[in-house]
């Protein structure tokens, strides 16, 4: 679908993603030479041998962070103009199929319970699904390059690193699941409030609704069933929220435990406060980038579930 849509700019988004997957691990790499040329500068004078340890570095990493939010910028606007072809070939599509149907099937509560799976998410889920495959790509590139940098310090903190998220993927697997599972199970509901709505604000039931004087019946149906929906969207994200709070004291108890031992060997005169530093950085980035790496591709598993009542339609 979405080759099919936006062919050109599927091609730049994706030559986007490759640069900004590469631009955070240049960053880190460019935190210790920064530290280790200010290390050594301090106290040394205004000689140009001595600035150039701090000139050169950061005039890169300056260079690097103007870069990120450049092609951040660009890479917005070519992915907003990509979700706009594809949103109008999936409805497209939608008005295609809806045309070629037997009249059969607008006389069946179904039809419509699946036309509204498919055409109330479809839209917004063009999108999301172009961000998370976007946010796995270049997340993944940033997650290999900061890996390398980690492994001349241990083979064992690039895997402690990944270990660390694989809380947080249950978490997301888990609850967008159930997500899903509410989602769809709640569609007869959701219709029926968005029919009382229909009924209480447009123009073709005004004169009934008057006459028979039954706003305040339709409205206090219409609240039932909202209370019903936000009590139960509510509550799931509770958990959702109660489960990631766990799942991230996992990672930083790592994180910590890893410092810790990082730090000792400093003290011993084995690394550098450039290798701090750097360590440091890759670690937190690292983690960051695994739990959006999760997120992403349980987001996506998600979007997948939701796209199958598009192409159920």
């Amino acid at each position: 679908l979405v080759w099919d849509a936006a062919a050109r700019w599927t091609v730049v988004w994706g030559t986007l993603l490759v640069v900004q997957g590469l631009l955070p691990g240049a960053s880190v790499y460019l935190t210790k030479w920064v530290l280790d040329g200010a290390s050594e500068a301090i106290g040394k004078g205004l000689a140009w041998g001595n600035v150039q340890l701090i000139v050169i570095p950061g005039g890169l990493m300056a260079l690097v962070l103007l870069l990120q939010q450049v092609v951040k910028a660009l890479s917005g606007w070519v992915q907003t103009s990509q979700a706009q072809y594809v949103e109008d070939h999936i409805q497209n599509r939608i008005h295609e199929q809806a045309a070629r149907l037997d009249l059969a099937f607008y006389e069946s509560s179904d039809y419509y319970d699946t036309l509204n799976q498919a055409s109330s998410q479809a839209s917004n889920k063009s999108l999301e699904v172009l961000q998370q495959l976007g946010g796995l790509l270049q997340n993944g590139i940033t997650l290999v390059t900061i890996a390398g940098i980690l492994v001349p310090y241990g083979l064992w903190i690039p895997l402690v690193l990944i270990f660390s998220t694989l809380p947080a993927l249950y978490v997301v697997v888990k609850h967008n699941r159930k997500y899903h599972d509410w989602w769809e199970d709640s569609t007869v509901r959701r219709r029926q409030a968005e029919y009382y709505h229909l009924l209480l604000t447009y123009d073709f039931a005004a004169q009934e609704m008057r006459a028979f004087e039954m706003g305040d019946y339709f409205s206090e149906a219409y609240s039932d069933l909202r209370d019903r929906l936000r009590g139960e969207r509510i509550e799931l994200e509770k958990n959702k929220g109660l489960a990631t709070v766990g799942a991230g004291l996992t990672a930083l108890a790592a994180m910590g435990i890893v410092m810790a031992i990082m730090a000792w060997r400093a003290m011993r005169g084995l690394a550098t406060i450039g290798d701090l530093g750097l360590f440091y950085r890759s670690f937190r980035e690292g983690q960051g980038l695994m739990r959006s790496l999760l997120q992403n591709a349980g987001k996506l598993y998600t979007s997948t579930m939701v796209l199958e009542h598009l192409f159920d339609f």
